[in-house]
Order: C-alpha cells, then structure tokens, then sequence
C-alpha cells in the first residue's frame, strides 16, 4: 500500500480476542469511549497505536480488562486519511475535555492513539508479535497466513505459539 499509515493493535493472546481475529479475517469495532456514561454513543471504532513497542502492562487500557491486552501487537498498514488521531477525533465527535482527560491520564498519555471506523481486514494485518516472559516472538508472514487459514475451531485447546514459535518451559511450581 503506497499511501499507507502504519500503526499497531494490541490485543490478548486468547481464543476469544486474538482467535477470534484469525476466525474472523478481521479486527473488528469496539465501544469508542464519545461518552462515560452512555455506552455507544459514538461510532465503533478500532483501536490502534502508532507506538511499536510492547504497551506497558500499567496502562489502563491494557489493565482495564481482566485479559492481558499486552501479550499480542499485529501491525496493520491502513489507508492514510482512514486512521485519525484520537485526539483530533475525539474533539470532532464532542468528547468532552475532562472525559478526554480522564481516559488520557488513566492510559498515561494519549499522544499516540488513532482510531478507524471500521474493522481492520486480514490484507491490512501484515504481522503479529507475541509477547511473553520478557521475550518477543515475531511471526513470520506465512505463520500469519496459515493462522488465518487455520483459525480456531472454539472448541479444540488453542493457543496462539503454533509449534514454530516454542515458548521456554514454564518454571515448575
């Protein structure tokens, strides 16, 4: 994509978040924060970062589940004028400042966020990084195809390390 922004996704390394990506060829829209106390009050959106180191565990977006949103990053690569600026976006939707505030200082700073109104399709996703016990695994682009190919069935045990990306033995208790 010539006239692309690339920007990054984190989302939990389960079967239900980053599962349902591969199941679903796609990242889908979430609640885009317009309004604390009416939930959906805005358009959904999907949440990304122009930031492509690993989020901090801290953050509150990332400990405002109780799944670690920090286990997984897939770079996407999207049409520039698509993904705006959260702040910017914010301020167009009638996002109150101390609601802007509040959700800035919560996550430890907004500066990076963007957002688009729309899921992130499979052809957009061009890698994904696992992380895990202070290691970074990069999937390669064909792991990442065969993983959209592939996707969990919801009922077999899954996991996102397929067999060529081996995670250390976990220490015995």
């Amino acid at each position: 994509m010539s006239n692309a922004i690339r920007l990054y996704h984190s989302t939990a390394a389960t079967e239900s978040h980053l599962g349902s990506i591969f199941r679903e060829g796609r990242i889908r829209t979430t609640e885009s924060n317009v309004s604390l106390p009416v939930e959906g009050a805005g358009p959904g959106v999907v949440w990304l970062s122009r930031d492509k180191r690993q989020p901090k565990r801290g953050n509150g977006w990332a400990r405002g589940s109780v799944l670690d949103k920090t286990e997984a990053r897939l770079t996407v690569e999207l049409p520039r004028g698509e993904a705006f600026s959260w702040m910017g976006w914010a301020r167009r939707h009638g996002v109150s400042a101390r609601w802007i505030t509040a959700l800035s200082d919560t996550s430890g700073g907004s500066e990076g966020w963007y957002v688009i109104e729309r899921p992130v399709e499979r052809a957009e996703i061009v890698s994904l990084t696992l992380y895990r016990d202070g290691q970074e695994i990069v999937w390669p682009t064909d792991a990442l195809a065969v993983a959209f190919d592939n996707p969990p069935d919801g009922e077999s045990p899954w996991q996102p390390w397929p067999p060529l990306v081996a995670w250390p033995e976990e220490p015995a208790a």
